[in-house]
């Protein structure tokens, strides 16, 4: 993915634009365990860059096991259309 910016900022305004930028798109990404390198070049030739290699699976975005109750729990609740006999409380 390359993105491409371009704006009317003043060089000093670009610069802490640039270190601002690729420390909130850096906090973004760490929430994904994917390898990636961010490179800023502003219009005065200053460089700000960070990488980071692929980290384990985050446990926090793993998708969640579903609910498994079974048919004689009492907080099953069975569609109507599978059991239609079934009396209700």
């Amino acid at each position: 993915m390359v993105i491409r910016f371009t704006s009317t900022l003043t060089d000093e305004d670009e610069a802490r634009i640039a270190t601002a930028l690729l420390k909130a798109i850096g906090n973004l990404l760490a929430l994904f365990p994917i390898s990636y390198s961010i490179r800023i070049e502003t219009t005065a030739g200053s460089i700000v860059e960070d990488r980071r290699a692929a980290a384990h699976e985050n446990p926090c975005l793993a998708p969640a096991s579903p609910a498994r109750r079974e048919p004689n729990d009492r907080q099953f609740i069975q569609p109507a259309t599978m059991n239609p006999h079934r009396k209700t409380w």
